[in-house]
């Protein structure tokens, strides 16, 4: 799915009922939009870059992106990436935590419990970047899931065994775990809720901090405020389930607790440069020639 000429954030899918992993590709051209901001996933991720330059911030600190690198993101970790206007490409995993717990993933789950950035050796980029591409053409077709999950689980094995793990940089740090933990009750909601109607008292009390200070800890995670990440919160939402569902938008308006459509739609054009209708539009569209 490439969504950029919407300005997207760099989440471009999330798992779908039924599925036990989602794969996307993911392409700009040279100048062309892109834009990812301050964001948690409530699944595991893993990016297969083909190529790219920029930076990756995340937990650890920063470090420098190059083709044929790979990131993880483990659930609820906030991070974001920094590139340069070059042409770029990539592969998009997400997978439920849960996965790490059945057999065959149980062996891997102490590598990826924090965000790791992997540099993988010139003799093993070709080999690990073509098993993804099998498991995304595996993915999209549907018909054998089961190897879908081996090819990733073969991923993730050459990951260890290869994968060099880059130390992070520190002149960019992201908050540390002790004020995410501060602040979980709140980020649980987040989570779970496609749309949070906590006013920024009842989101401080709930976390036990006084207003002022939950606030400065929150931009200090998300670099938004909070009013500003609620509403980014709910338009994350609208733009996954306009590309999921036919849901109209009124409907998905007044779903999402905005006070009416069209201001639903002046919210949504603003962050993705288009409306949602258009949005949609260009989804259905990209996902028919995919299928084609």
């Amino acid at each position: 799915m490439n969504t950029s000429q919407f300005g997207a954030y760099c989440e471009p899918c999330c798992i779908k009922d039924g599925h036990e992993i989602e794969i996307h590709h993911v392409s700009y051209q040279e100048k062309e939009n892109y834009q990812c901001e301050m964001h948690f996933h409530e699944v595991q991720e893993l990016i297969f870059f083909e190529h790219v330059a920029g930076t990756f911030h995340y937990h650890q600190g920063e470090t420098h992106l190059r083709s044929f690198d790979v990131v993880y993101t483990p659930a609820m970790e906030t991070h974001d990436f920094d590139l340069t206007e070059q042409a770029k490409s990539w592969y998009v995993v997400q997978f439920p935590k849960a996965l790490f717990e059945t057999g065959q993933f149980g062996a891997l789950s102490t590598l990826f419990e924090v965000g790791i950035h992997f540099r993988i050796p010139a003799a093993f980029q070709e080999q690990l970047l073509q098993i993804i591409r099998w498991a995304h053409e595996s993915f999209k077709s549907d018909e054998y899931p089961e190897k879908c999950i081996a090819l990733l689980n073969l991923a993730l094995v050459m990951l260890k065994e290869h994968g060099a793990v880059l130390n992070a940089q520190v002149p960019r740090i992201l908050s540390s775990r002790s004020l995410n933990a501060k602040i979980q009750p709140v980020m649980e909601i987040f989570r779970t809720q496609p749309s949070v109607a906590l006013s920024l008292e009842d989101a401080a009390k709930k976390c036990h901090l006084s207003p002022s200070y939950f606030s400065r800890v929150f931009k200090s995670i998300f670099c938004f405020s909070y009013s500003e990440y609620v509403v980014r919160h709910r338009l994350y939402h609208a733009a996954r389930m306009l590309g999921q569902s036919r849901v109209s938008i009124t409907h998905l308006s007044y779903d999402l607790n905005f006070s009416n459509p069209s201001h639903f739609i002046a919210q949504f054009k603003k962050q993705y440069g288009c409306t949602p209708n258009k949005y949609r539009k260009a989804i259905l569209t990209k996902n028919s020639k995919q299928e084609a």
